[in-house]
C-alpha cells in the first residue's frame, strides 16, 4: 500500500483536540497515530477478550467504552489534561457504497469537553480491509490511502441558548460532522 498525508501539521496544534475521522480501513488508526504526538483512542470492550490485543490496549492506557457517564468523564479529563482523543463517529468501519451514519457519542463528548473538533477523511482506493472484506483478500491494484487532515471546528457554536439542551446540540455537531465527513469524500473521489 501507499499513503500520502494532506495538512497533517495541523496534528501539531491539536492538544486538548478531539480528532474525528471516517473509517473506511483496519488500518485507520494505525496510520492516523503514526502521525500524532500524542493520541488517546476509545476501543471497544470486547477488544479486552482478545489475547492479541488486551495487553497493548491497557498498556496504551486506551479509554474502553463501557459505561456511557464513567466514559465522557474519562474522554473530558483526558481532553482537559491536553490530551488528543481519536474517535470514530461511525462506532465502526465504514461500509463502502453506503450511506455514512454517525452516533452522536463524538458530539456529546466535544460538547462536554468543550473542546475543539478536528475532522480527518480517509480515503482508500480499492478499498481493503473493509468491515465486509476478508483480512487475506489483498486487490490486485497497490491500495492508496489518501488522509487529509481538516480545519478544525468549535463544539460551542452547536450550542443554542435559546433552547438549553445538550441533546440539541449533539444532534446538530453530529449532522455537521457527518457532512464535512461526506463532503470530504466526495473531494477525494473527484481528485
Amino acid at each position: 500500500m501507499d499513503y500520502r498525508f494532506i495538512g497533517d501539521e495541523k496534528f501539531q496544534q491539536d492538544a486538548g483536540c478531539l480528532i474525528v475521522a471516517n473509517h473506511p480501513s483496519l488500518l485507520d488508526y494505525v496510520i492516523l497515530a503514526s502521525r500524532m504526538p500524542r493520541c488517546d483512542c476509545i476501543v471497544k470492550q470486547a477488544l479486552l477478550q482478545n489475547p492479541f490485543l488486551s495487553g497493548v490496549i491497557k498498556a496504551a492506557g486506551y479509554l474502553i467504552n463501557t459505561g456511557s457517564d464513567a466514559l465522557l468523564q474519562a474522554c473530558e479529563t483526558r481532553l482537559q489534561a491536553g490530551g488528543t482523543l481519536l474517535v470514530f463517529p461511525e462506532g465502526t468501519r465504514s461500509l463502502p457504497g453506503k450511506p455514512m451514519i454517525l452516533q452522536r457519542g463524538a458530539a456529546n463528548i466535544a460538547l462536554r469537553a468543550g473542546c475543539d473538533v478536528r475532522i480527518v477523511h480517509i480515503s482508500c482506493q480499492p478499498p481493503m480491509l473493509t468491515k465486509k472484506g476478508k483480512w487475506y483478500e489483498i486487490p490486485r491494484v497497490k491500495p492508496q490511502f489518501v488522509i487529509t487532515v481538516a480545519d478544525k471546528v468549535k463544539a460551542e457554536d452547536f450550542l443554542d441558548e435559546s433552547d438549553l439542551s445538550p441533546a440539541l446540540a449533539a444532534r446538530r455537531l453530529t449532522q455537521h460532522l457527518c457532512t464535512e465527513l461526506m463532503r470530504s469524500n466526495t473531494q477525494n473521489n473527484e481528485k
